[in-house]
């Protein structure tokens, strides 16, 4: 997979390896974890190399009177990164997601500034069918 934001973005933490070794490091880890419940071979399955994602959540970046979608920045030396990276392509989520993704970050940036304002993060997931989610938060009167 190609991604403009390889190595700045938090979200992909594996991306320097192939993808025949991530996915070797994650079976290791999944059976580490599974040990002391499950002591057979896991059946492993690969998935596509982009678009495979069905599960998504970005935060939302607020620039003047403009939403972008954000993720935390890559981890430095082990060390949590602090601050976001604003995010214009996510070729790891399937396509249903990242075409509707687009339009209603479009549908809020055009929307009322109060909707805008205080928009914090939007989820997605195709589970059977697409969902998506607002968190929001709220001012007292």
């Amino acid at each position: 997979m190609t991604c403009k934001h390889f190595g700045s973005c938090g979200s992909c933490g594996l991306y320097d390896l192939s993808y025949k070794e991530q996915l070797k490091q994650k079976e290791e880890r999944v059976s580490g974890l599974l040990a002391p419940f499950y002591n057979k071979t896991l059946e492993v399955f690969d998935s596509p190399s982009d678009h495979y994602r069905a599960r998504s959540e970005f935060r939302i970046w607020h620039e003047g009177d403009v939403c972008a979608y954000a993720m935390g920045k890559m981890p430095v030396d082990g060390l949590g990164a602090k601050g976001s990276i604003n995010i214009d392509e996510c070729p790891k989520v399937i396509e249903p997601i990242e075409k509707r993704m687009w339009r209603l970050l479009e549908k809020i940036n055009a929307s009322p500034e109060v909707l805008k304002q205080r928009l914090l993060q939007w989820s997605f997931w195709l589970l059977p069918q697409m969902n998506v989610s607002l968190l929001c938060y709220t001012t007292e009167s």
